[in-house]
């Protein structure tokens, strides 16, 4: 077999640009669950939770109608995951797994990585599963995700 062979297998191809139905599903999600986070902090709080959520839920939308091919990212990383400088050997692809998901999903070409992990570090106890990983071991793996995919888009004007 041709090593360039084996190469041109871990090459996963997106669409050059996000979907707007993707941003509108997201956006109208976010602003629902935003809302309805911030409620309990009366009704200044629904109306940022509904801004702020409005707005990741939008990210959210168009990193996952970018084209991302959910069972093509999550065959390269259960094939490669063990070969990351933060793979620990107590862990398994079902450890990690969640945190690449999450770093593919919520890829926006809009928001970089840092921008968005408070959100995804609050999102973690509920996304993680039965991973076994803490928010700062999953980051490492979520942030592999979010690069990865980042560098395969074509740059956005």
């Amino acid at each position: 077999m041709n090593p360039k062979d084996d190469e041109e297998k871990d090459v996963v191809s997106y669409a050059a640009e996000p979907h707007k139905l993707g941003t509108s599903i997201g956006a109208a999600g976010g602003v629902i669950a935003g809302a309805a986070l911030g409620s309990s902090l009366g009704p200044l709080g629904a109306v940022t939770g509904a801004v702020l959520g409005g707005a990741f839920g939008a990210v959210a939308g168009a990193g996952i109608a970018a084209g991302i091919d959910p069972e093509a990212e999550e065959a390269y990383w259960q094939r490669r995951y063990r070969d990351e400088p933060y793979y620990e050997s107590e862990y398994t692809f079902d450890d990690y797994g969640p945190a690449y998901k999450m770093g593919w999903q919520l890829y926006s070409p809009h928001v970089s990585f840092d921008a968005s992990e408070k959100a995804m570090s609050d999102d973690w106890g509920k996304g993680r599963g039965v991973s076994k990983l803490d928010w700062p071991k999953a980051r490492h793996a979520a942030k592999a995700s979010w690069e990865k995919v980042h560098s395969s888009q074509k740059p956005v004007d």
